[in-house]
Formats: structure tokens, sequence, C-alpha cells
């Protein structure tokens, strides 16, 4: 990003400071004092504030409204360093921005980066660098770091809007034609029908069947559906942190039905006013059908937040030495796939105990496990809880 679009980002975004009760005090006040010196003057500023106050989330909240550019922070050493780039990390489950609820957004930043090595203050001569990183701002297709696309006609982030940007960079003016061969070769009527079939000759299932071997599957796109297939989410595995679910409930859930709710409501109000004015027409009529469609979809879309949030509110943190499998199986009740359902239940009879997933939801049941099965204490870092004697051999070396 040029400096020019930084600043638009910092002085256009809305930064929920003032009034917001997750922010201290210090961190308000220093950030409006700051606003209102450089507001009317252009000389340079020091601010002091005490220890235990928040300086790392003053220096988070100091570019908005302020700053013209890029923002540079020094930090005395790299301790400090690592904190700071901890809480101004927007894919981190520490982010401070998203934490304190200062942004409820950061798929478009800010993003930052940490400048690192013995020649981190010096830029490499023109030319040196053979393969250098495209930037976002240069790169032909927008990039959702967070993992995560939503089957939602009109969405910025839907899933088959994000297939045709492909095609029109690839394809250029041959896209429309290229993505209407492609449905005939898939046998669709349009590529949303790929994306939402669950079963044979659908994307998730030809996904599944692609990256599975032997007994292993291990799909890396995840579909969550709802119910009827109106509405969906797809995850990307490897980008799975403790927060995702969270992240899609708030920025992709929560939206679709207040939007839902509020078109309902518009057209209620229409088929109303049109009854008390004696004036029903065809139009009316079809107002109350959609109307009708509308709270079905309403009812369809409340069910999936419902199952998405009992999930959420698991608090796992994955870990991808569990295998897709196991990290899927929570979700049983939204990704059309048997195998889920098949683990979570495994799961709960204390089948996969060794798992990082199993002592994260039973931690009591496999402590006791850890007790008595010294390989389930090591899995889990619990080897003092162990009332086994080790082997012999081990035991020796030990003594040794």
């Amino acid at each position: 990003m040029t400096n020019e679009e930084i600043a638009r980002f910092f002085n256009n975004t809305r930064a929920f400071i003032q009034g917001n009760p997750d922010l201290r005090d210090p961190q308000v006040e220093g950030w409006f004092r700051t606003r209102q010196h450089f507001r009317n003057s252009s000389e340079h500023a020091i601010l002091q504030i005490p220890v235990g106050c928040g300086k790392t989330g003053l220096m988070a909240l100091l570019p908005f409204e302020i700053a013209q550019g890029r923002v540079l922070v020094i930090a005395p050493n790299l301790e400090i360093r690592r904190g700071i780039s901890t809480a101004f990390n927007v894919a981190g489950s520490e982010c401070f921005w998203t934490s304190t609820r200062v942004l409820t957004d950061v798929s478009h930043g800010p993003f930052t980066a940490v400048l690192d090595g013995q020649d981190a203050n010096t830029l490499p001569p023109d030319g040196s660098v053979k393969n250098p990183t495209i930037p976002d701002s240069e790169y032909p297709l927008r990039i959702n770091w967070y993992g995560i696309l939503v089957d939602d006609r009109g969405h910025e982030d839907d899933i088959v809007r994000r297939v045709r940007d492909v095609l029109e960079v690839i394809w250029k003016d041959r896209a429309e034609a290229i993505e209407k061969e492609a449905c005939e070769i898939l046998g669709v009527r349009e590529l949303r029908d790929y994306f939402r079939k669950p079963g044979n000759g659908g994307f998730w299932m030809d996904h599944v069947k692609r990256y599975s071997k032997s007994r292993r599957k291990a799909p890396i796109y995840w579909y969550l559906r709802s119910a009827k297939g109106n509405y969906g989410l797809w995850l990307y595995y490897h980008r799975l942190d403790k927060d995702i679910l969270f992240k899609a409930l708030l920025n992709y859930v929560e939206p679709k039905l207040s939007l839902v709710n509020s078109h309902l409501s518009e057209i209620r109000v229409q088929v109303q006013q049109a009854r008390d004015g004696g004036q029903v027409t065809k139009d009316t009529r079809k107002l109350e059908k959609e109307a009708e469609q509308l709270e079905i979809f309403l009812s369809e879309l409340h069910d999936f937040k419902d199952k998405l949030r009992k999930a959420a509110d698991l608090h796992l943190t994955p870990d991808l030495n569990d295998g897709v499998v196991l990290n899927i199986a929570p979700l049983w009740e939204l990704v059309p796939w048997k195998e889920a359902k098949k683990y979570w239940e495994a799961l709960q009879e204390g089948k996969y105990d060794w798992s990082h997933i199993a002592y994260q939801l039973w931690p009591e049941r496999v402590e006791e496990l850890c007790r008595k099965d010294r390989s389930i204490a090591i899995a889990h870092g619990r080897e003092a809880l162990c009332e086994v004697e080790p082997p012999r051999a081990l035991r020796k070396k030990q003594v040794n």
C-alpha cells in the first residue's frame, strides 16, 4: 500500500475508541490529546503514561485519525518487540484491535511487518532481490488472510465471486465463456450449484475424495452448510485458530442475519401499507410470498448461527498434529460429512484421548488416563502425573 492509501485507511476507518469500556482511560485520553495536538500543530510530541496503563494499546490507537502514512514503532529490546508484534497481528488470537473491539473487521488491515536481521534498517540494492514478495495492493486477486469465504451472493467474500475473479485474471474477455463451459462439464446450471451440492458431483465431495488416500481423509477446505444449503461458509484448514469460528460469526453470519431481518421488516411495512390503503395488488401478493420465503431463510440462518456458536463456545485451540478428522469433529452438525460425526462420537467415547482436542474437552478424564498410561501422559506433557514406572532401560538412563 502507498502512504496515501495508508493515510486514507487510518483516517476513514471507524475505530471504536471514545466510549469503549474495553480500553483503559489513559489509552483513550492519550489518543484524544495526541489527535488534538496534531490538529493544531505539526510539532513533534512526546507522551508519557504510568507503568501498567497500556502503552502497547496506546500505540495501536494512535494512528487512527492521525497517521498520514506508514507508522514506525521502535522497541527497546526483542522481548518487548515480540509482545508488540503479537498485539498487532490481526490474524492472531491476541490482536489488540479485535480483542478490545476497537475494530470488528480487520480483513483490510492494519497490517504490520517486523524489521529483522543485521540489515533490517537498510534497503537492498535495486534488482538484488530476484523474487520479491508482491504486496497485496499489487496482487491481481484479493486474498482473505482469515481463511474464510462465504456462500452469499453479493458478498465481497462470496466463493463464486472469488472464482470468477480468478477466471477474469486468467482468461480476461473469455472468462464468462470459460465459466459456462466449466458448468457444462460439471453438469450444473451454475457454479453456485456445484459449491452448494454436498454429495457426489459437488465440490465438497470431489475435494474430500481428492484429499483422501487409503484410510487417511484430510480435506483442507471445510464446508459448513446451513440445513437447506441456502447459506454456507468455507474454512481453510491451515488458517484455523481458536478465534476463527468467532470471526465467522462476527464478520459473516451475524451481519447476514441483520441484513435479512432489515429486508424482511421493509417488506412487511410495504405489505401493511398496501393493506391499510386497500390497495392489495399482484405486486403486494408477490411481496407477501417474498416475506414468507425470507422468514424461512431467517429460521435457517438462526439454526446455522446456533450450531456455529455451540462449536465456537467450546473454545478449542486447533492442533494440526491431531489431524483433520479430529479437528473437524466438533463441527459435525454443520459439515455434510458422516466422518465428522463418527469421529466426534469416538472422541466422546475416549478413543482418541491422546489428542490435544480430547484434553481440551475432557481434561479430568484425560488426566486420569495419564496416571495409568505413560504414553498418553507423554503425549500431553503430563509425565509427572503418571503412576506407572518407566521401562527398566529408561530407569537406568535416568539413574545414570
